[in-house]
């Protein structure tokens, strides 16, 4: 049997085996966990399914893995969000004692390497807090403003478009389609992010990294900035 063929037949295989869980009634993954498992984690690569317990428990600082759930005939696409996932910024992942003090937690869109997610954020409101932009970057993510943000991006995203910007010359309205894309491609119009608003702070965020390893190599060589490839 030529090999290429053999290759492709095994993969096809691989493809339709994880469409459908290995086993009736299969238990959770979760070492100690007996209950009944239902969701899979399409960016985990634990062989198995989870419980809805654990699933939320191991996504507390996971929070833009993509989850389908097995409804005994196929796998559904859900969200962690939709879930009862409730991200706890702040206070090491556990609820801020004054969370309900100002309205609770509120609904973020926040784009990452693998799409764009809308997700429950839980700031810490404490008497000494930071802004909630400041603590947005102390979980990694950019916040698109820096009163009351309802939209960031995972450094993860924005260093992602930085590099297949400088090698592939991809521009910022292709990077934000493609994650568009990846969110939902049937259609791709629904993901609720901008189309025009994403551009221009991805473009932002490319001039920002560009100066910090401009400001990293004078660093490392003072006189570099003197140099022909330097800024007058």
């Amino acid at each position: 049997m030529d090999r290429d063929f053999q290759l492709r037949t095994i993969a096809l295989q691989a493809f339709y085996a994880h469409e459908s869980p290995l086993e009736d009634n299969p238990s959770c993954i979760v070492t100690g966990c007996r209950n009944n498992a239902t969701y899979d984690c399409q960016d985990c690569d634990a062989p198995g399914l989870y419980c809805k317990e654990c699933l939320l428990k191991e996504h507390q600082f996971r929070p833009f893995h993509r989850v389908h759930e097995w409804n005994g005939e196929h796998l559904v696409t859900r969200t962690l969000m939709a879930l009862g996932l409730i991200v706890h910024i702040g206070h090491s992942g556990q609820p801020c004692i004054h969370l309900d003090d100002s309205g609770g937690p509120q609904v973020l869109t926040i784009m990452d390497v693998n799409g764009v997610h809308e997700v429950r954020i839980a700031w810490c409101r404490c008497f000494n807090a930071m802004s909630f932009a400041e603590q947005l970057l102390s979980r990694k993510l950019f916040p698109a403003s820096i009163v009351k943000p309802r939209t960031a991006f995972t450094f993860r995203a924005l260093k992602l478009f930085h590099m297949v910007h400088h090698v592939g010359r991809t521009t910022p309205w292709d990077f934000a389609g493609t994650m568009h894309r990846l969110t939902d491609n049937v259609d791709p119009a629904s993901v609720p992010v901008s189309q025009i608003y994403v551009p221009r702070v991805l473009s932002y965020i490319h001039a920002i990294l560009c100066l910090s390893i401009h400001l990293f190599r004078i660093f490392i060589n003072p006189f570099d900035m003197f140099s022909d490839n330097g800024v007058s």
